[in-house]
């Protein structure tokens, strides 16, 4: 059995600058935690006609920026400070709260759809939005009732949905029972109306936090850059560390003048995948609008190929690669 000492930070609100942030957090037993995987140094594209993009980014990151931890004065990157300040707080909400584009549907709405109680009941508990709405305007709760998920109703309910929600049809989840005849629960949700709610769902067991995302492993401010012993030490233990996080998240940088474009062009070939994988279209290759329409993919330019190429020519994958 191999035990491992690591510190963690602990990303309590703007932990960089809170004198209550403490990097080495002492707990009795290694609490769950993330990690961070990013490059020093100027994180953009180099190569390739993007060499002057780099240089000019590249006296952005010559500096170092001070924050404050466990009460003292601690000199960083400013590309981790970035990093810093835009993260949420909240990791394992923010990734489980993504939305499918064609639908507008969450996670939840299947589960919930679905009666899957427990897995319900886990999102709520790692603080979901349990009144997400799809493109149709329906909540999770509309999806549930629909479908007469009795017992992942009384969750939802417990979790703070909310009753009056209308879809696009103006119809709530109470409406969408009725129509299909689960008048269980439609009587559940006007009693609501009436009586006290807690009381109603007394019997659903409290929503317990898994993880809420708060502790994080970052190199340069978890391993002391100037105690040389403890640099080795954390080192040969890297591959652990990462093995043992919960998940990791990956930092690419700040975003440069061909980021949007860049997304534009992943948000089009992602949604015909299937059509240009199906196709003689080479990436990267320049051809006519005519081209791609005779396989119904949208027109990707030269110049959302190159933005791009941008992406996956930044310093990350380089060395990944």
């Amino acid at each position: 059995m191999i035990n491992i000492s690591i510190k963690v930070v602990d990303l309590a609100p703007e932990p960089w600058t809170s004198p209550y942030n403490r990097r080495d957090r002492t707990v009795p037993e290694r609490p769950p935690f993330h990690c961070l995987s990013y490059t020093w140094g100027n994180p953009h594209a180099k190569g390739n006609g993007f060499e002057d993009s780099f240089k000019a980014h590249s006296a952005e990151y010559e500096d170092l920026v001070d924050i404050k931890c466990d009460g003292k004065i601690l000199k960083i990157q400013k590309k981790l400070y970035h990093f810093l300040c835009e993260a949420p707080t909240n990791w394992v909400r923010s990734i489980r709260g993504r939305i499918r584009a064609d639908t507008g549907k969450h996670l939840l709405h299947d589960e919930a759809a679905s009666g899957n109680h427990t897995i319900v009941h886990m999102y709520a508990g790692q603080g979901v939005d349990v009144n997400v709405q799809d493109n149709m305007a329906r909540s999770p709760l509309h999806y549930a009732a629909n479908n007469g998920m009795l017992e992942t109703v009384y969750i939802l309910i417990k979790a703070g949905a909310i009753l009056d929600l209308k879809d696009n049809d103006s119809y709530t989840a109470e409406d969408l029972a009725a129509v299909n005849n689960h008048e269980d629960i439609a009587e559940l949700l006007r009693t609501c109306r009436t009586e006290d709610i807690q009381e109603l769902v007394k019997d659903i067991p409290e929503f317990v936090i898994e993880y809420s995302g708060t502790y994080i492993w970052i190199d340069a401010i978890c391993i002391d850059q100037t105690n040389h012993k403890e640099r080795e030490t954390q080192v040969r233990i890297m591959n652990q560390i990462y093995s043992l996080a919960i998940y990791t998240i990956i930092w690419l940088g700040e975003e440069d003048q061909y980021t949007d474009m860049a997304l534009s062009t992943i948000s089009k070939l992602a949604g015909s995948a299937k059509e240009f994988s199906d196709s003689n279209l080479i990436p990267y290759r320049t051809y006519s609008p005519e081209d791609y329409a005779k396989f119904s993919v949208p027109f990707i330019s030269q110049e959302e190929w190159n933005a791009l190429t941008s992406i996956f020519l930044r310093q990350w994958f380089r060395r990944v690669g």
